[in-house]
């Protein structure tokens, strides 16, 4: 039980306070700075950066299965379905969690997955003021 228990410490000072150690008979808890919960990575500092970088390095991930599709033929009525489906609730997962308090660059790295995903399945549609709705 031991081996799973962490201890996760949140706070937005900059200067981080020393807290005892927490322990469970005569052993320390593993102290983490960041932890999975729900599918939300939850940092110490209580920023949105873990989360949104793991977030768009998945739906990177799956971007390929949308390019092989189209190099194989499929047609973009299926290529959207793929995305709707496969790559963008990746993206949107409890994002009214944190949307609003997403900073720009942040905000900027899943913007720029949605265009990628827009190239792949209309190479031709300009994406200069955001993404269209697929």
């Amino acid at each position: 039980m031991l081996k799973k228990t962490k201890e996760f410490n949140t706070s937005t000072s900059r200067v981080p306070h020393s807290l005892p150690a927490l322990a469970i008979g005569d052993e320390n808890l593993e102290v983490v700075h960041t932890v999975k919960l729900l599918g939300v990575h939850l940092s110490s500092d209580l920023k949105w950066s873990t989360h949104i970088n793991n977030v768009c390095s998945k739906a990177s991930k799956r971007l390929f299965a949308l390019r092989i599709l189209k190099r194989n033929g499929a047609v973009q009525k299926d290529l959207r379905n793929v995305y709707c489906s496969f790559i963008r609730p990746v993206l949107e997962y409890t994002c009214l969690v944190w949307l609003f308090s997403l900073p720009a660059f942040l905000s900027d790295e899943i913007e720029q997955i949605q265009q990628r995903s827009v190239k792949i399945i209309c190479p031709g549609l300009s994406t200069t003021y955001g993404v269209p709705v697929l």
